[in-house]
Formats: C-alpha cells, sequence, structure tokens
C-alpha cells in the first residue's frame, strides 16, 4: 500500500497555505475553476494537475490527522436517514455515475489515492455535477 506522499518543493517555489487565516474564501473561488479549463501549471508532482490542487493538498489534506478518516466506505442508509436535499443529490449522482456501490464497498483502501481524489475534485455549480 502507498503511503502519504508530501513533496518537496524547490527553494525559488513558494506554496500558498489556504488553512491560513482568511484564505477560506479564497480556496472557495479556486475550486470553482474548472481545472480541466486550465493548462497543467504542477510540473512539481504528477499527480496534480495545477498548484492549486498541489497547494491544497499539502496544506489543507495534509494537515489533517488523520489525514484520511477511519470510516473509508458509506453507510447509505445512514445518509438518507438525513433527509437532506444535498445527500439526495449526491445520492442520485452516486447511482448516475456508477460509483454507489464502490462507495458502500468497505475495504482497506489506499489512503493516497483518496487524499489525491479530494485534492482533485471538481463539482460544476450549475448543473450540479462532480468530475
Amino acid at each position: 500500500m502507498l503511503k502519504i506522499h508530501r513533496t518537496t518543493l524547490p527553494d525559488y517555489i513558494t506554496s500558498v497555505n489556504y488553512k491560513a487565516k482568511g484564505m477560506t474564501e479564497r480556496a472557495r473561488e479556486q475550486r470553482r475553476i474548472d481545472p480541466r479549463s486550465l493548462p497543467s501549471n504542477c510540473p512539481y508532482d504528477h499527480r496534480f494537475h495545477t498548484m492549486f490542487q498541489f497547494d491544497f493538498y499539502h496544506s489543507v489534506i495534509l494537515s489533517k490527522d488523520p489525514v484520511v478518516a477511519k470510516s473509508q466506505w458509506i453507510d447509505w442508509d445512514h445518509v438518507r436517514k438525513q433527509k437532506k436535499p444535498s445527500l439526495d443529490i449526491a445520492i442520485a449522482t452516486c447511482q448516475r455515475t456508477g460509483v454507489y456501490r464502490l462507495m458502500e464497498l468497505q475495504h482497506r483502501w489506499n489512503s493516497e489515492v483518496i487524499v489525491q481524489f479530494y485534492a482533485t475534485l471538481f463539482v460544476e455549480e450549475e448543473p450540479r455535477h462532480m468530475h
């Protein structure tokens, strides 16, 4: 199993700390930009298309302890009982895209792949689509 990996940047590159005070809105703005519409600008780590993804991964995701929650599967019955429209949309999206059954699978997941997924996830606002 792969372990969580932190890339070392050259000294002349300044990374952005998205956990710093006042950075929440900037991170939200960056999350609204479809990375597929941008040229690749992250030559330091092949896992990321943009430097935002790279910086978000290092400053936000890797700062969590634990980096990945122990429960790495979805209990759909529990989610449905929440009776929230946003969760109903998420359920429908997972069913439509074919990941519903995969997300309820209980398995020893690769933590590196999970944190990479969250660093690179893009959700279109209108219409609401996950990529």
